[in-house]
């Protein structure tokens, strides 16, 4: 897009790139401030045609993050309330909002890869472990006798941290010319 100013001066002609008029047409609904911007993806659905997808994550936990850095102290919730939102249009229509996933106990943590017709999200389950406590995942009782106590903290923090935060994939992609997550 050409835009021309003219001054008593000169006449400034910019172009600006289509990316730039895009995100100025962008109104975010109320409550929007709380979320966390994650990317821009253009992806085509099963029949060629292009979406230009925003996604966002809320995440009360990184509202709380946030809050703390900033000295506001913000309380925190637990479970954590966790939701993505995905701002879409196809070509030059009006930005459509909606939400594709929410959860509690849940956290993002990265894209994987993008494709032409999928974006693959890396999402984590989000537990809060006592790591100073024993626990037994197995549902067997506990053997009595304690070698190295020090030693089996440590290997039972690390377990049950790896074992209650597992990661965890979903797909983005269109149906219907609409943003879908799986």
């Amino acid at each position: 897009m050409n835009i021309m100013f003219l001054s008593n001066l000169f006449l400034l002609s910019i172009t600006l790139s289509p990316l730039i008029v895009e995100e100025a047409t962008l109104v975010l609904p109320q409550g929007s401030e709380d979320w966390d911007f994650i990317g821009r993806f253009i992806l085509k659905d099963d029949h060629g045609q292009s979406l230009t997808v925003r996604l966002y994550a809320m995440d009360s936990d990184s509202v709380a993050e946030k809050d703390f850095a900033k000295k506001k102290y913000n309380s925190w919730i637990y479970p954590n309330a966790f939701s993505l939102h995905a701002v879409y249009r196809s070509d030059q229509t009006d930005w459509k909002q909606r939400v594709v996933y929410a959860s509690t106990r849940v956290r993002f943590n990265k894209v994987v890869k993008t494709m032409t017709n999928v974006v693959e999200l890396q999402l984590r389950s989000n537990f809060e472990i006592d790591k100073s406590r024993k626990v037994n995942f197995t549902g067997e009782k506990s053997a009595q006798v304690v070698i190295d106590p020090v030693e089996e903290k440590i290997r039972n923090a690390i377990n049950a941290d790896v074992l209650a935060n597992l990661r965890f994939t979903k797909q983005l992609s269109i149906r219907k010319g609409i943003p879908v997550l799986r």
